[in-house]
């Protein structure tokens, strides 16, 4: 007689427990960035359930952000030779420069000893004939033309320095090679002591005057911060995360409230009003997986909500309009299951046209064409690619927003 409780599990299902646990394990690797341990524990999943889909996936994750390291390193290798060989141009032209100055004072100071000589060996000129039988008025009328037109002269001059822009179009004027240099100490922030020490040599050699110095670096502080700035803007993070990154830009680049409100204001216009983070709802009971997805999507720029169950993802839904919905269809920890819980998602006025994808470990065929005659737009069978995953949101959500105009045209 067999001694078997109901309860007990069967070999399979014992095996692909202890798989499960293991695969909670590497999850926790996965975002501790301990990716070779991770993959030994991958393997070792494996070893105890080669059937499990999760692992592949997890293993096609992996493989990503290795991929993604080795690019990483691969950018900063190149972003230090490009630096290192921006540096070495500069300080050769610096050096070339300086040469060529040193070269104009030596012609200078022979062309002004030979004028001296020059004068010492002529004879002093006749002094000029005063003019005699000037009256009063006369000499008060001469003096007045000769003020006015010292006047006019100085102010015509003042008034062409003022219209001449600081640095010209000329790629040699010193100012123009001055700013690129600036540009260059300023693209990761504040001037160190080191770069404000080598750029005084700078000016020394190039004979730039402090205040065109202070003109083409506050020119410089606003650009380099403005590039920063719209790089974490359209860098995919979500509205938290950026604010930190905008906070800690400020502070590298010294910027004030009403510098930094110029600047925001800029870039967003130049970005246009239909920029912004896209967002998905995804509802899946399985955690590792659940936390996978949200993860790649947050990183390829979507901002996630992800929930467990139908039951907390409806609630949700009442106040929210994403661009796509995801949801695996057998949610056994739910009161709906995933078509069930499609079909109440659409009754909600606000939601009858956004996009909405089944996922899902089954193969059914007949499930597929269950799902699709429901009215879902897509359906991803588990394990799928993290690329075929995104591009197949953003192709849906790119379609949806094509139809929107016809759609409210005929309503």
């Amino acid at each position: 007689m067999s001694t078997a409780t109901p309860h007990s599990l069967s070999k399979p299902e014992e095996l692909r427990k202890q798989a499960n646990e293991i695969l909670k394990g590497v999850d926790q690797l996965i975002k501790a960035g301990s990716l070779a341990q991770a993959q030994s524990e991958i393997s070792r999943a494996k070893s105890i359930d080669p059937n499990n889909a999760y692992i592949y996936a997890f293993e096609e994750r992996i493989s990503f952000l290795r991929a993604e390291d080795q690019r990483k390193q691969g950018d900063a290798a190149a972003r230090a030779q490009k630096e290192d060989e921006a540096k070495a141009r500069l300080e050769a032209e610096r050096k070339r420069l300086e040469e060529e100055r040193k070269a104009r004072e030596e012609e200078s100071k022979r062309k002004l000893e030979a004028d001296r000589l020059k004068k010492a060996q002529a004879q002093a000129p006749a002094p000029a004939a005063k003019p005699a039988g000037l009256t009063d008025r006369q000499k008060a009328e001469l003096e007045a033309k000769r003020k006015f037109e010292e006047d006019f002269k100085k102010a015509e001059s003042d008034r062409q320095k003022a219209a001449k822009p600081v640095v010209s179009n000329d790629a040699n004027d010193p100012a123009n090679i001055y700013k690129k240099v600036l540009l260059l100490a300023w693209a990761d922030g504040a001037l160190t002591k080191e770069e404000q020490s080598q750029l005084s040599a700078m000016r020394a050699t190039l004979n730039i005057s402090d205040e065109i110095h202070q003109r083409l670096e506050a020119d410089v502080k606003l650009e380099s911060y403005a590039q920063a700035f719209k790089i974490a803007w359209t860098s995919g993070l979500n509205a938290k995360d950026r604010g930190s990154v905008v906070a800690e830009l400020r502070r590298k680049f010294s910027i004030a409230s009403t510098e930094h409100a110029k600047v925001e204001s800029k870039v967003l216009a130049e970005l246009g009003p239909d920029h912004h983070q896209q967002s998905i709802v995804i509802v899946d009971d399985e955690d590792a997986m659940r936390m996978l997805i949200a993860q790649v999507l947050e990183e390829s720029g979507f901002v996630v909500q992800a929930f467990a169950t139908s039951d907390e993802a409806i609630v949700a839904l009442k106040d929210l309009k994403p661009d796509m919905i995801l949801s695996d269809i057998n949610l056994d920890t739910s009161t709906m299951g995933g078509f069930s819980f499609y079909e109440k998602v659409r009754l909600y006025q606000h939601l009858a046209m956004v996009p909405f994808m089944f996922l899902s470990g089954l193969k059914d065929e007949g499930m597929i064409r269950y799902g699709k005659g429901l009215g879902a737009d897509d359906y991803l069978t588990k394990p799928f690619s993290n690329d075929l995953l995104v591009d197949t949101i953003r192709g849906k959500i790119k379609r949806y927003r094509q139809m929107r105009p016809q759609a409210v045209a005929t309503s």
